[in-house]
């Protein structure tokens, strides 16, 4: 799967060139034009360390970048199991929204926006059974996936993302 993306990147390496932000913010920054306001988010530890959003709030859409993925497993291993529910639980709860522009998939509304919270809550709630129950990673990792995402894309993520919250939630298993 990452293949072509890897080699695309190695064809255009000197196609490219590096450039320096003329301008960087901290948490979030607001930019007023003549038609339309936009407001720039950073996400901390949700997909990955460092997500950038840009919410439209007169049209009240977000793009979210890779913070949501509609109708397709997300890839967790970079992100943090505690604060992305926590980032997109908050964006929900804002009422001015209501479109939200993913990484990944189709522009969802609120009903995907809740899917996406509940896959991020379910799958570590799977993980952390597992745990209690004594099973080994091994066992955990095969548990088969919900219902509600079996028919998403990119299903092979599946099993890394329990992979990586065994590893992740296991930290705090006593021996």
């Amino acid at each position: 799967m990452w293949i072509g993306y890897y080699e695309g990147m190695i064809a255009s390496d000197t196609l490219l060139k590096t450039t320096l932000p003329d301008l960087t913010f901290s948490d979030s920054l607001w930019i007023d034009g003549t038609k339309t306001n936009i407001k720039l988010l950073e996400c901390k530890n949700g997909h990955t360390g460092s997500d950038l959003i840009l919410l439209l709030p007169k049209e009240g859409i977000i793009f979210m970048g890779d913070l949501l993925f509609v109708n397709r497993h997300p890839w967790s291993e970079d992100g943090s199991p505690e604060s992305w529910p926590q980032h997109l639980q908050r964006l929900e709860k804002d009422k001015m929204y209501s479109q939200y522009v993913p990484g990944h998939g189709p522009v969802g509304g609120n009903q995907e926006m809740k899917l996406m919270i509940n896959y991020l809550k379910d799958v570590p709630q799977l993980v952390r059974l597992g745990i209690e129950k004594n099973q080994p990673d091994s066992v955990i990792i095969k548990t088969p996936i919900a219902e509600a995402y079996k028919d998403w894309w990119f299903g092979n993520f599946y099993q890394p993302n329990v992979s990586f919250l065994c590893a992740e939630l296991g930290k705090n298993k006593t021996h």
